[in-house]
């Protein structure tokens, strides 16, 4: 192979582009010759050839260093891309019939929004993106690569589409091995997917903005990006570990550890799109950054992962108007939040919790609705926290072993327990003063339930957790009652444990569990009268009729239930 020289340049030396001068290149085979020109071009692979070994750099405002010709299939290998300038991304592929792939590489961009005419980013200006596939492109980065921007509304991967709804337009942008990429600067992406986010928005604004994200075309064309192996950390206020903007934006991240350092910046961010993520981990250290954010709709999926956030909620979803629907399924998650777990306002809301999830918040409030219809599953898991609704819905169904540990008086709509436990409040030590209260506004189901309830066994007015049912209660829950500190005394009419307000409360809907309820001398019983439930220290004596014939009323009066390892208190 016989490469063409030119003075004072050498195979892989560095193609600096100062003012207008723009880094370009000569392709021989699979090798490249760099040199300056002034011509207003980036670097271009032309002819299915590649960029190996080299470091490529460009400073001028809008320019980017490599892209792809039309109809090319393009390599870049072990190369180190750089680009300092507004609106400059380090390397692009722009169309559906443009291929790239990247490996065992460096790209940096330092830079932030131009004030270009583009309808694609903040402003109609052009961000200093990173690795940008866009309008039908394809990247595919293999090995271990290394992403680095520094520039606010910049992106590090960015998967972005703008259709007309007529013709299909996907793009794609995947990494396998492992990437590692890390962001500076304020309101900036680690991994942007964008697919038509709003004629009146861009792709990098705010994902909880008021602008109308509506389009007078239907969106066919998706913004794929997916990414295995890696990492992704983020390091301005406001700045989003990976963000899907549009109802046709995707991203999968498996085996990724994702972090967020600053106030405002959501690990996850998600307008209309949907991101899964599997096998990884998520962190969120400032404040006012849950680790996701949901507005106007959207689908979160979490398998097996950690997810943290240190100052603020779990999950937040929120919506400027109230037809907006969220889906939410996590399997084999812990998640951990200092303030609610989830939280709910003006939007249609499921969340599934399945698989062995543990959620817990730091504040102990697990949901807080404040205007959404929100339904939850819970199979096989473990809820820790109340249950606050302001206004809204909350309807919460608990199967498969799932233990809700609840800590303070909550309120739902609806309460279905399947073989699964519910434990109203625990020992914290302190003085039991006061239990807490469950309050079901429509119907409670038991199907094999079991509902664990602390009480001061004393007499009627006895300190206790308590159940109540505003409309029917159905099927069959088993009731423990674990003693709070009392000594025993006899009742009278008993401590009400279970309060049902609705028509229909039958006989069996609740059972007394086969533990014995003791305190002092006492025993106590859980009873139904009318259609309630109290614990009860005396036993009602029904006796054969031993009066004359017709006379069927007992002069037998209740008495109480002592222990019977205590007959000594009986004179």
């Amino acid at each position: 192979m016989k490469l063409k020289k030119l003075p004072g340049f050498s195979l892989g030396l560095i193609a600096l582009a100062v003012g207008n001068a723009y880094a370009t290149q000569l392709l021989d085979d699979y090798s490249i010759l760099s040199y300056i020109t002034d011509e207003e071009s980036p670097i271009e692979i032309k002819d299915n050839n590649s960029i190996s070994n080299g470091e490529y750099l460009t400073t001028k405002d809008e320019s980017h260093a490599v892209k792809v010709d039309d109809g090319v299939t393009g390599y870049i290998n072990n190369a180190s891309v750089m680009t300092s300038g507004d609106g400059s991304y380090g390397i692009s592929v722009d169309s559906h019939n443009k291929v790239l792939y990247i490996s065992d590489s460096d790209i940096k961009t330092s830079g932030s929004v131009s004030d270009k005419g583009n309808n694609q980013d903040v402003n109609g200006g052009i961000t200093a993106s990173a690795v940008v596939s866009e309008f039908g492109g394809t990247i595919v980065m293999n090995g271990d690569n290394s992403v680095e921007t520094r520039g606010a509304y910049s992106a590090g991967l960015l998967s972005q589409v703008n259709d007309s709804g007529i013709v299909e337009n996907n793009t794609r942008l995947e990494t396998t091995d492992k990437t590692n990429i890390v962001t500076y600067g304020e309101n900036a992406v680690g991994v942007l997917a964008c697919s038509s986010p709003g004629e009146s928005r861009t792709c990098v604004d705010a994902v909880d903005d008021e602008v109308s994200d509506s389009n007078s075309y239907e969106v066919i064309s998706r913004a794929d990006l997916k990414m295995n192996g890696g990492s992704i950390t983020t390091n301005g206020t406001n700045s989003y570990g990976a963000y899907a903007n549009g109802e046709k934006a995707y991203i999968n991240l498996d085996y990724v550890a994702l972090e967020t350092g600053e106030h405002g910046s959501y690990a996850v961010a998600i307008r209309q799109g949907n991101i899964d993520i599997k096998n990884s981990s998520i962190t969120t250290k400032g404040t006012k950054a849950p680790i996701a954010k949901i507005y106007n709709g959207g689908e979160l999926f979490f398998s097996n992962v950690t997810a943290v956030s240190e100052q603020d909620k779990g999950i937040s979803i929120d919506a400027s108007n109230i037809d907006s629907q969220a889906k939410i399924a996590l399997s084999s998650v812990e998640l951990s939040s200092a303030l609610d777990s989830i939280d709910v306002n003006k939007t249609t809301t499921d969340v599934s919790i399945l698989n062995r999830s543990i959620i817990t918040p730091g504040n102990n409030i697990l949901v807080n609705n404040t205007g959404g219809g929100l339904n939850i599953i819970s199979s096989d898991s473990t809820l820790n926290g109340a249950t606050k609704l302001v206004s809204g819905t909350t309807t919460l169904k608990l199967s498969e072993n799932t233990i809700w540990n609840m800590k303070d008086d909550s309120v739902v709509i609806h309460l279905t327990n399947s073989d699964s436990i519910i434990n109203l409040s625990y020992d914290d030590g302190q003085t039991f003063t006061q239990g807490k209260t469950l309050t079901v506004k429509g119907n409670y189901v038991g199907n094999n339930g079991q509902l664990n309830i602390r009480t001061v066994l004393g007499d009627d007015k006895s300190a206790t957790d308590r159940l109540i049912v505003e409309g029917n209660t159905s099927g069959s829950t088993t009731v423990y009652v674990k003693n709070a500190g009392g000594s025993g005394a006899a009742t009278l009419n008993g401590i009400e444990l279970i309060t049902v307000n609705g028509d229909e409360s039958p006989a069996d809907a609740f059972r007394q569990g086969d533990a014995r309820i003791a305190a002092g001398a006492f025993e106590y019983q859980l009873k139904q009268q009318g259609k309630n439930w109290y614990l009860t220290s005396y036993q009602s004596v029904n006796e054969e009729d031993n009066s004359s014939e017709g006379n069927s009323e007992s002069t037998e009066t209740p008495t109480p239930v002592l222990r019977p390892e205590a007959g000594s208190y009986v004179a």
